[in-house]
C-alpha cells in the first residue's frame, strides 16, 4: 500500500488471510470493518491505525478469520509480522489499538547493522485513542542479523509507548539464538519491560550475550 490512507470496512478487503499486507512508508491502513478482518502477513514501514470511535478497529495476523476483538490487533497460528521491507529496515507502527495480542505465529526482524533495524512501535496519534497493552503469549521472535554483531550490543526491538508493563513473553522466554553474516550465531537476552537502549521502562530490548563464529569461536558476554 503506497503512501496516503486507505479505510478498509469490508471482511474481504484485504483478501482475507490469503495475502502479505505491506504498508509502505508514508502510508496509514484503517482497519473500520466490524466482521473479523484477517491477513496472512503485515509488513512494512508505515503505520495500521484504529479511527478513533469507529465500529471496527480490530484485525487479525493469521489465524482461521475467527476471534476477532473490538480495538485489538491479533497475532496468531500461520500470521507474521515483519517490519520494514525487503533490504530496508525500518519500524513499522501500530496506533490506537488498545490491546496488541501477539499469540501465535511470529514476529521476524532483520537487523543489517547496529544503526538501522526493524522495530514494532506500539503508540497512539489521537487524544480519542488509548495508550497500547502488549500482551505475547506463544509468538515466536526470530531475528537475523546482517552483520556479526558484538557482545554488549543492545537493539530496542519492540517500542510501547505509554506507561502499561508487557505481560508475558515470546516462545523463546529469555533468550534466543541469531543467525549472523558469515554462518555464526548470536545468543542475545530478551529483555521484557527495559530502559535499555532508549527505551522507556515497558519495551523490549535484545542484548547480545554470546557470537559464535562458523567455525566455533565463542566469545560472552562478561
Amino acid at each position: 500500500m503506497a503512501a496516503g490512507g486507505a479505510y478498509v470496512d469490508s471482511q474481504y478487503g484485504l483478501g482475507h488471510n490469503s495475502n502479505e499486507v505491506c504498508v509502505a512508508s508514508g502510508a496509514v491502513l484503517y482497519p473500520t470493518v466490524a466482521a473479523p478482518l484477517t491477513v496472512h502477513t503485515l509488513s512494512g514501514l508505515g503505520m495500521v491505525e484504529a479511527p478513533w470511535n469507529s465500529g471496527g478497529d480490530r484485525l487479525n495476523i493469521g489465524g482461521d478469520g475467527s476471534s476477532a476483538a473490538f480495538g485489538t490487533i491479533k497475532l496468531l497460528g500461520g500470521g507474521a509480522i515483519r517490519p520494514g521491507v525487503s533490504d530496508w529496515a525500518g519500524s513499522l507502527a501500530i496506533s490506537g489499538f488498545t490491546n496488541v495480542s501477539l499469540l501465535g505465529g511470529s514476529v521476524e526482524l532483520d537487523i543489517p547493522n547496529a544503526r538501522d533495524y526493524d522495530r514494532l512501535v506500539l503508540t497512539k496519534t489521537g487524544n480519542g485513542h488509548s495508550w497500547p497493552v502488549l500482551t505475547i503469549g506463544g509468538a515466536a521472535l526470530n531475528v537475523s542479523f546482517g552483520y556479526v554483531p558484538q557482545v554488549g550490543d543492545t537493539f530496542l526491538v519492540v517500542q510501547v509507548d505509554g506507561s502499561s508493563m508487557i505481560a508475558g513473553q515470546f516462545a523463546s522466554g529469555a533468550t534466543l539464538k541469531a543467525d549472523c553474516l558469515g554462518g555464526g550465531k548470536a545468543t542475545c537476552e530478551v529483555l521484557y519491560n527495559s530502559a535499555l537502549a532508549g527505551g522507556t521502562g515497558n519495551d523490549i530490548v535484545l542484548r547480545v550475550t554470546q557470537i559464535e563464529g562458523a567455525r566455533g569461536t565463542v566469545f560472552s558476554f562478561q
